[in-house]
């Protein structure tokens, strides 16, 4: 089952300021994601907030949330490791 993926208004142009190699990383990650039958198998629950999730690719870091009624993941933040948590 496919999950639609959908993006908070101004992450990708967050992402557009990174290097190209990393982009490409993390467009491969979410497109690797969304094939999964349940997306939450690859990330970790983030603590304090119900229905967000996080993943890990290299020094970056992707905050989703996962809507079950409508199968999407929807993108919420990206961003380096010491800047996403803030």
């Amino acid at each position: 089952m496919a999950w639609k993926v959908e993006y908070k208004q101004g992450v990708l142009k967050d992402v557009s300021g990174l290097d190209r190699q990393v982009q490409r990383r993390l467009k491969k990650f979410i497109e690797e994601l969304s094939q999964q039958d349940d997306p939450r198998l690859k990330g970790k629950a983030l603590r304090g907030a119900e229905r967000l999730w996080r993943y890990r690719v290299d020094d970056y870091r992707i905050v989703c949330e996962i809507l079950d009624q409508t199968i999407t993941i929807y993108v919420i933040r990206i961003g380096h490791r010491k800047d996403i948590y803030l």
